[in-house]
């Protein structure tokens, strides 16, 4: 018999640096932080110390690319949380909010075994938008047993070894072999997680909703929390991070959102 998830032994596991934390990215943290306590789970955090989790060969292919070692990480960290005392371990990314958390529960509830967020990407070119859907690992659960969390960390050092030292492209180890995976076992799916791009909350902090009604209309079921996209940060010139960082002042978004 499946125990309920309120009789398990969760822990949730996240990590960003100490430094240079954007305020929302705090916000976002501590939604998650007050999600896991409030449902009686553990809550792990760790500093830059996750980045040293991957042999050395992988963070030497990776080089720059935080983005494929923290892949890697967090599956090798999720396989030890697993192997001690707990049962089930979920990780959220840094950037993730939690705005429904009883709901985020219920949808996290919903998968056994394993689960990578449903992903929904709303296409905008003018005034036309085009939804398209795939897998991405911003959230994801395992439990202690199933065999994805292995597989998954195999293919992914698999992938590793096809690249040369600093060529590893930033989603190759994510949603990329994610839809791979998917194509030959068909992994299974967190509903609920939305992705909020600054294309969806720049109109929608200055109180044009269209968009985002647009985006929750295609949503399976609506969104308990969203992935904001902190990759879009990384990619903005030091000097425009602060305008950036402005946009993405979640109380000014949604004063629900704090």
């Amino acid at each position: 018999m499946v125990k309920q998830q309120s009789d398990r032994n969760i822990a949730v596991l996240q990590s960003f640096r100490t430094s240079d934390v954007p305020s929302w990215i705090a916000l976002c943290m501590n939604s998650v932080r007050q999600w896991a306590l409030s449902q009686g789970w553990d809550y792990h955090i760790l500093d830059d110390r996750f980045l040293d989790l991957p042999p050395s060969w992988v963070r030497q292919r990776c080089d720059n690319n935080l983005y494929a070692a923290t892949d890697v990480a967090r599956l090798i960290w999720a396989q030890d949380v697993l192997s001690r005392d707990h049962e089930r371990v979920i990780w959220a990314d840094a950037d993730i909010l939690v705005f429904a958390p009883d709901a985020l529960a219920r949808h996290v509830g919903a998968v056994q075994g394993h689960g990578f967020a449903r992903e929904l990407f709303l296409r905008v070119t003018g005034r036309r938008t085009e939804p398209h859907w795939g897998l991405n690992n911003a959230l994801m659960v395992f439990d202690r047993g199933d065999p994805v969390l292995a597989d998954y960390l195999r293919a992914c050092l698999k992938r590793l070894e096809g690249f040369r030292d600093g060529e590893v492209p930033r989603t190759a180890m994510g949603p990329t072999l994610l839809q791979q995976l998917d194509a030959t076992q068909r992994l299974h799916r967190i509903e609920g997680v939305g992705l909020f791009t600054p294309a969806m909350l720049e109109p929608f902090a200055a109180g044009r909703d269209a968009l985002m009604r647009q985006y929750v209309a295609h949503c399976a079921v609506p969104p308990a929390a969203a992935n904001l996209c902190h990759f879009m940060r990384n990619a903005t010139i030091t000097s425009r991070r602060l305008a950036f960082d402005r946009m993405y002042a979640l109380e000014r978004i949604h004063p629900d959102w704090q």
